[in-house]
């Protein structure tokens, strides 16, 4: 059994809390994580999706930081390889 890094800290987001934080439309937010500008969403039922917190929160300090879009995909791609890695 893994242990959480900061079980306070790190939530789950539901899809209008991430909308919000981003500034994103849906259509805008799925047409982001086409291009991996976010992550994707993590199932928490049959039909629903939700974000870490923790990731949101990298994604939105990228973008005040002015990062380019090449960056943000990085970012989304390391995102999703620590998911994995973590998930093990």
């Amino acid at each position: 059994m893994s242990e959480l890094k900061s079980p306070l800290r790190r939530t789950l987001l539901r899809r209008r809390t991430v909308l919000m934080a981003l500034g994103n439309s849906n259509t805008q937010l799925y047409e982001a994580i086409k291009a991996e500008q976010i992550t994707r969403g993590i199932k928490i039922s049959h039909r629903a999706v939700a974000w870490p917190s923790d990731e949101i929160d990298a994604l939105v300090t990228a973008r005040i930081e002015g990062r380019s879009q090449a960056e943000i995909r990085t970012l989304v791609q390391s995102l999703h390889a620590q998911r994995t890695k973590d998930a093990q």
